[in-house]
């Protein structure tokens, strides 16, 4: 049997794990959109489609481990709120370039 300061410790870890988690999505997920937006540069919109899309996909799972988040870690979520809302800037920025290399 745990302890009890143990098993009280074990949400705060386990949200830890959590916005840590989100923040490794969103760093991917950035990787991802640079490498798009080269791909746009080199007229390889087709790539640059496939990237934006594994992007995306990253976004919403870091923007689903928000939604886990206690309110009590507010400077997290706001943390993390900001970085999906550049992420999703990001991604739309480049969507916008690759439309207009297909024209």
């Amino acid at each position: 049997m745990q302890p009890l300061g143990q098993c009280l410790e074990l949400p705060n870890q386990t949200d830890r794990a959590c916005i840590a988690f989100a923040h490794s999505e969103i760093d991917i997920a950035f990787g991802y959109v640079r490498i798009a937006e080269a791909e746009c540069n080199g007229g390889r919109a087709a790539h640059a489609s496939e990237l934006i899309l594994k992007a995306s996909d990253a976004y919403k799972i870091a923007l689903s481990y928000l939604g886990t988040l206690p309110l009590e870690l507010e400077a997290d979520r706001y943390e993390l709120q900001t970085d999906l809302r550049k992420l999703i800037e990001a991604i739309q920025a480049v969507e916008r370039r690759r439309e207009r290399s297909l024209d």
